[in-house]
């Protein structure tokens, strides 16, 4: 009888499981050319495992030479990845299209004229492993870059609300309503499914940050803080947190007043802790927008900015149209 041969023994496959993404940074960026390679150069020089974590650059239709660049920089660097918007949206649209893209668990906002600590997201991954599965939100601190130190116009750098983000959701929420807490979203770690599942997106035009942090507060069942500098603002005269427009009255004013929907659902459920609850409260709210004009580079852009001001304080608040007065620039001491 003739025996049935054996079959041949197959070696075992070696299936190399995917790395895990720890981290994605996302840099909206507009004629930032002088600025990106500096930014990028702060986010690859990590002292972590480059397949730990991603970079989103997205373009926001630049003039200059900012996509080329970092495209030229992506040649080298396989875990970045270049984008563009479809018309120049902003810095809020530009980091919405980032962050449908990630992948990775943690999702680090940057500035295009900004940096990195070089030990930001080992620090950040040491702290986020010692504590307990419903952390959301980690803060940590910031200052200007070295090479903007001894520049005696720059003002005091830093958070102040380190306290407040320490404190249970209900008091953390009634700082930010009156204005004792940081507005802006490039000091705060988000983890992304945060973002996914509450479908959290930035609104056009400036601060456009405001509601969106204030967003993370509310749906984060717990909110960190890691107490060290880990990011680096830089000084650019032409930015948009240094110039002074209409719009930037407009955008704080559209942030307060609740858009979008969710965040006016939001404020509606938060009843009486809303900012709307009382004139002293809505006067808080109302100080920053005050003191962009206040520091207008002339009397005639004051004007200007403080009639928009008091046209939008009177859409929200009086049906009736405004008496069209010649508004007086306050005394800046100038």
């Amino acid at each position: 009888m003739t025996g049935i041969a054996r079959p041949l023994a197959i070696p075992p496959v070696l299936i190399q499981a995917e790395p895990i993404l720890h981290f994605s940074v996302v840099i909206p960026a507009y004629n930032a050319a002088k600025d990106i390679s500096h930014c990028l150069a702060s986010v690859f020089v990590q002292e972590f495992d480059p397949a730990g974590y991603e970079v989103l650059l997205v373009d926001d239709c630049s003039t200059d030479a900012t996509r080329d660049i970092a495209s030229g920089i992506a040649h080298s660097h396989g875990n970045l990845r270049v984008m563009s918007t479809l018309k120049k949206s902003g810095p809020g649209i530009a980091r919405n299209i980032g962050v449908s893209q990630v992948r990775g668990r943690w999702i680090i906002f940057l500035d295009s004229d900004d940096t990195l600590a070089s030990n930001l997201l080992r620090h950040l991954k040491e702290f986020i492993d010692t504590q307990a599965g419903d952390l959301d939100a980690v803060g940590y601190n910031w200052s200007f870059a070295s090479a903007d130190h001894g520049n005696s116009s720059l003002p005091p750098a830093g958070r102040r609300d380190q306290a407040a983000l320490g404190l249970n959701r209900t008091d953390l929420l009634k700082k930010y309503l009156c204005l004792h807490m940081d507005g802006s979203v490039i000091y705060t770690a988000v983890r992304r499914e945060l973002i996914t599942h509450n479908h959290l997106c930035f609104c056009e035009g400036y601060h456009e940050d405001v509601d969106y942090i204030f967003m993370v507060y509310w749906h984060a069942r717990r909110v960190g803080y890691l107490d060290e500098v880990l990011y680096y603002k830089g000084w650019r005269s032409g930015s948009i947190v240094n110039t002074i427009s209409r719009q930037h009255v407009q955008g704080f004013m559209r942030a307060g007043h609740g858009s979008p929907p969710s965040f006016k659902r939001t404020m509606k459920a938060f009843g009486t802790l809303c900012i709307r609850s009382t004139g002293r409260d809505w006067w808080r709210r109302c100080h920053p927008a005050r003191e962009i004009y206040r520091r207008a580079g002339s009397p005639a852009q004051a004007t200007e900015l403080g009639t928009e001001l008091y046209e939008c304080l009177g859409k929200e608040f009086d049906p009736a149209p405004l008496k069209r007065t010649k508004f007086q620039p306050p005394n800046t001491g100038r």
